[in-house]
């Protein structure tokens, strides 16, 4: 009978540290560079998915470099760089579906200000209008500004690597514990009941 107790037990706790880190939900990967941390968010079926953060990557790695969302681990939704500042200045903030930018892009000047606004159609510049700050109207431009983001956000091989953190692990670890010591309870009255009789 113990034994097939202490058997049972073991095969929980096998079970539950297995397959406990493999599919527990919470999983979250963070990228680095010589022990740097440079982007950081949740990760599903080995694909970036929801919020995440980048840092500068180029610089002092202590500025943000930008925010934004994936689903299946591609861009989807609103994302916004930043400028390489001690202030932190919003630098642009654009539209995703599936890694294409739609719509309209706003891009900002070193103190904030709405500078530039840009259109896209599946991810190309189809129209450009600057504002001129004496009047504050918008003008028809032919200006592109350029932007970061592709190189801020894809890891180099061989340079970059990544670390998956696994949010459960402290409740796996409680679980196997509580096992552990049921089982040792469950031995423990066993020897002693053998004991008495």
């Amino acid at each position: 009978m113990l034994s097939k107790i202490n058997f049972i037990g073991i095969c929980l706790i096998l079970i539950t540290v297995i397959f406990g880190n493999k599919f527990a939900p919470g999983r979250y990967c963070a990228y680095y560079e010589k022990d740097t941390v440079w982007g950081f968010g949740r990760i599903e079926n080995q694909q970036r998915t929801g919020f995440w953060i980048f840092l500068d990557r180029w610089g002092d790695k202590k500025s943000l470099g930008a925010v934004g969302n994936f689903k299946d681990g591609r861009q989807n939704g609103w994302w916004i760089e930043y400028r390489y500042d001690s202030l932190q200045t919003k630098y642009n903030e654009r539209y995703f579906v599936n890694d294409t930018i739609i719509g309209r892009g706003n891009f900002y000047d070193d103190k904030g200000n709405l500078e530039l606004v840009q259109f896209y159609e599946n991810g190309e510049i189809v129209a450009a209008s600057e504002i001129l700050l004496d009047d504050g109207k918008f003008y028809p431009s032919s200006a592109s500004w350029s932007t970061f983001l592709t190189e801020l956000i894809t890891p180099e091989n061989g340079k970059d690597h990544a670390v998956i953190i696994n949010s459960w692990t402290n409740i796996i670890d409680k679980t196997v514990a509580t096992i552990a010591a049921i089982l040792l309870i469950v031995n423990v009255m066993f020897f002693i009941k053998k004991k008495i009789t």
